[in-house]
Order: C-alpha cells, then structure tokens, then sequence
C-alpha cells in the first residue's frame, strides 16, 4: 500500500512497508500546470467568441468566466476539506472526468451556433474539474515525505500559475493552425487577432482546436497515475459516499449562487444581489451543509475557531485571488476597451487595435516570477512588512489603473494608453504574487501543524472564489460601459487589506 495516500494517523505502522510507489514531483507538478491551464483557457476562448461574432451578450461572455470560478473554488473547498488523503484513483477520474467534458464539448460543437447553456455547461465542468483537481494536488503533496513537501508545494503552486500563462501563451497559436480536419474556420469579425508572434487581421481560427492541448497531456497524467497508483481499501469503500456529497453540496450552492447573481441575459434570475453578500452566503452555507452531514468533530472544522483563518482569507482573497481573477478577466476586458472605439451610443471596432494575446500573458507570468522575491523578503523583513507594501502598491496600482481605463473606453484612440495601463496591470501582477508567497510563509507560524492542510485548502479556496468576482464585477461594469469603477472598487478593497494587515499583524511584528 503506498504510504502517500495512507491517513495520516496511521503513518507509524506504514513507515516500514511502502517508499517505493511516491508519485513523483515531476508529475504533481506537471498535473498542478495542466490544471490551471485548463481552468484559465476561458480566458483566451471568450475573447476568440467575441472576435468571431458570436452572438452573445457581453454579461453573457464574463459569465463563462465567473460559472467556472465559482464552481471549481466551491468543490476545492468541499472536496479538499473531505476527501480522504487516500483516495487517489477515485478522484483523479474525477477531476479528469471533469475536464473532458467541457473539451468534447467544445470540440464537437460549432462554438459560433452553440446556446448559451451549453457553453456555459462546458464551464461549469471546467470548474469543477480545475477545482478538484488543485484539491487534490494540495493532498497529495502532504502525503509525501517532510522533506520534499515544501519542494512540491513551491514549485506546484509556481508552474500552475504558469499554466495560466501558458493558455494565454499557446490556445491563440493552436486555433490559428489547421491540425484537426473537423474544426471548422471561422473569420474574425471585430478587432485582429494577436499571438506571441504580434497581430494578423486576416486571420481565420479555428475555435474547436481550443481544447485540444490539455486533453492530450492529461490523459497521459492520467494513465501513469493509473498504472502506479493505488487507494487504500479503507479508502475504496470511504471514498464514493464522501465524494458525492461534498460534489453534490459544492454543485447545489455554487449553481445558487449562479442563479442568483447572473444577470437575465446570461441565464440569471436578475434579482440584483449584492454579489459580496452572494458569496459569503455562498461559503457559509457549504460550510454548515458539510458540518452537518460530516459531524462537528471532523478535523477541518476546528480551523474556523482560529481567528487567523478569517483574517489570512481576506489577504489571501487579496494576493491569491488578484492573481487568478485578473488572470482570467483581463484579456476580455482589454479587448472590449481597446478593441472598439465610440461612435456616438454605439462602439465600433477599433481598425488600430492592440494586440491583447501579443502580452497579457506576461501578467500572470511576472505574478510566478515575484513569488520567489516575495519570500525571499518575508525571509528579511517579516511577512507583514511585506504584505503591507505589497497590498500599497497593489491599492495604487488599481487606482491609476481605473483613470487610465477611463480614459481609453471614452477615447477615439485608446491604443496610445495601452502601454501605460499593461504596466500598471504587471505592477499588480507582480504585488500580488510577492504578497501571496509572503502569506505562504506566514501561515506555517500562524497554524498548528495538524491545522495547517485544511488552512491551505481552505485558504486557497477561498482565494479561487476571485476567478468568480472580479469577472462578474467587470462583466457588470462593462456592460454600463463604466469599466473604470471595478477598478475603483478593487482599489478600495486592496486598502481595506491594507488595514487588516496593519491592524493585525503589521504592529504585532513591529512590537515583536
């Protein structure tokens, strides 16, 4: 029996017997990168919607974004929280499950006469599947020795937030190339389409070649999984009834909440929820559905009596959740600002447009390449110092982020602000990643060893819910063309973090 998915209470008599069958890091990692590349490629796909003239609405489009992040942040927690540490086979065909769905879907469904609902199915599993499967990673990797355990996890989280930079990197070159013979060629309508090599208005892509990347590198994770790995028989019989309840309380609250906080347009109820107060009913409401059905007594639920789980989830919302929020929301938003130009109470498309996929990915690369200067200055100055200046930097940045996107949605030549804007967006890029790997380190001294898994589950989950508010805050705000407002209030949450992390820590580690 591999001791990696053994319980942790049973490690003593399991020490002896198996060392053999780790998983390897190379292949955690590898699965951690093909997770949020998957989980991120809605990002490059709405924009390929909109430059082929589908037609959906805007809040339609942003929806795709938001469907997915709420579902896949919901069943990381649900998931993560109760799945036993042994359930390796069962829930790795889940989450690969999970995510073929929405690559057959895509690949067999003219995308440009697709429903709504379909495309938005496709991103509920997407979801769902990215959020299992970082769940499962963040088990695993506890499961392995002491002394490989930061290695895994640093380089895990690293190279997954690399693959988000790798869709917006690689989906644009995939759909511009014939490799699938049924893949039909559609032309762009509005704006040119850009790749790493620049931008081509001639182009035709192919949208149904978007999901074929990630298909292929996880069904070979896949089978060398199967081939090496084993749950325990404890685990077997464990695993069925414990997976299905917690994917059907994350499923139930996050379609709720859906519903609730969607506009019409997009297959909402249009009820006009404050969508903060959505979503932390959203969370509070798993949280009682699964201590209810689990029991009070379950090791998971002793970490909300810990005030440092309350406060690190703000911060990490803030560091964590910036990062995958902006990551996915970004490129639409640039597209719709800089794609069009005004034209009385219409927008026209912009003949001089910039290419968004020719650098946005960069975003979240620097967002991997700060992390190790983060922790590298926790190392010297404190965590707290350096979450203080980073949330600072990240409150200023929005803040002249939100004038310069003013500017340019109003303007008859927005591409002369694009620059100016893509580094104040790489500056928040690079703030966020250094917070987040500061808070890291920060929460090894803020929970007990036995608290510290479920911390980072739940931490990180929390964290994946911004992959569902910042979309469905600036889907809002660009369809009453006030783009510049999200911003605003980005700009006005980064300094309510600021004086959490003052009050809370920063004077606390001046004192010490």
């Amino acid at each position: 029996m591999p001791q990696e998915f053994v319980h942790t209470e049973s490690h003593a008599s399991t020490a002896s017997t198996t060392t053999n069958n780790e998983p390897p890091i190379w292949w955690l990692i590898a699965c951690a990168f093909c997770c949020f590349g998957v989980w991120s490629s809605w990002s490059v796909i709405v924009v390929l919607l909109l430059q082929t003239g589908a037609s959906y609405s805007v809040s339609a489009l942003f929806s795709l974004l938001s469907i997915s992040g709420l579902a896949g942040a919901s069943l990381h927690i649900a998931l993560g929280l109760l799945i036993p540490p042994g359930s390796a086979r069962p829930l790795l065909m889940l989450c690969i499950g999970f995510l073929l769905i929405p690559a057959t879907l895509l690949c067999w469904l003219p995308a440009l006469d697709a429903p709504l609902w379909t495309l938005q199915l496709a991103a509920l599993f997407c979801g769902l599947g990215g959020g299992s499967f970082s769940a499962f990673i963040t088990r695993v990797c506890y499961q392995l020795p002491r002394s490989q355990q930061a290695t895994t996890l640093g380089l895990g989280k690293g190279l997954a937030h690399l693959g988000m930079a790798a869709s917006q990197l690689l989906l644009p070159l995939l759909v511009s190339i014939g490799l699938w013979s049924g893949a039909q060629a559609n032309p762009l309508v509005t704006g040119q389409f850009s790749t790493l090599l620049g931008s081509d208005s001639s182009s035709e892509i192919r949208l149904q070649q978007s999901f074929l990347l990630w298909p292929l590198l996880l069904m070979l994770l896949l089978l060398f999984a199967l081939k090496n790995f084993r749950s325990s028989e404890t685990t077997r019989r464990e695993t069925p009834g414990t997976g299905l309840a917690a994917l059907g309380i994350g499923l139930g609250v996050s379609a709720l909440g859906l519903w609730l906080t969607l506009s019409p347009e997009a297959s909402g109820a249009g009820l006009q929820l404050s969508r903060e107060l959505v979503l932390v009913a959203v969370a509070l409401t798993m949280l009682v559905l699964l201590r209810f059905l689990f029991g009070a007594q379950h090791p998971a639920f002793a970490l909300f009596n810990n005030r440092h789980t309350w406060a690190m989830s703000l911060l990490y919302a803030m560091s964590l959740g910036s990062v995958l929020g902006l990551a996915c929301a970004l490129p639409l938003t640039l597209e719709l600002v800089f794609g069009y130009i005004p034209d009385g109470d219409l927008r026209l498309p912009n003949p001089n447009a910039p290419g968004v996929f020719t650098y946005i990915w960069m975003g979240p690369l620097l967002g991997v390449l700060a992390q190790p200067v983060g922790s590298w200055l926790a190392r010297l100055f404190g965590s707290a110092t350096v979450t203080q200046s980073c949330a600072l930097v990240m409150m200023l940045s929005a803040a002249c982020s939100a004038y310069y996107l003013s500017a340019a949605y109003q303007s008859t030549e927005p591409e002369q602000y694009f620059l100016t804007l893509l580094m104040l967006v790489f500056i928040l890029f690079a703030a966020a990643g250094s917070s987040y790997a500061a808070l890291s380190l920060a929460v090894q001294n803020r929970f007990s060893s036995r608290q510290l898994l479920h911390a980072r589950l739940w931490l990180t989950g929390i964290a994946s819910y911004g992959m569902f508010y910042i979309p469905h805050l600036l889907g809002e705000q660009m369809a009453q063309g006030t783009p510049a407002q999200a911003m605003i209030g980005f700009a006005l949450f980064y300094g309510l973090c600021l004086l959490v992390n003052g009050w809370f820590y920063k004077r606390r580690e001046r004192t010490a």
